[in-house]
């Protein structure tokens, strides 16, 4: 995953939480435009959101490594 991300895979899903803010809106920006609105669930529980989307789609965004 790239430097300011952190993403658990679990059941073909990844959980991204994004250290580096800077680099948190174009991501989401990215992940929008692969799969809408309806892709990605947010969780404001913890210390920082995280956002849960299709493992296909985080793949496609380049947040996770092969």
């Amino acid at each position: 995953m790239p430097y300011g991300v952190n993403a658990l895979v679990e059941d073909g899903f990844a959980t991204l939480e994004f250290t580096d803010p800077r680099l948190q809106a174009t991501a989401l920006g990215v992940l929008l435009d692969i799969g809408g609105p309806e892709t990605i669930d947010i969780d404001t529980g913890g210390r920082r959101k995280t956002y849960r989307v299709p493992e296909g789609n985080a793949r496609e965004a380049g947040l996770l490594d092969d």
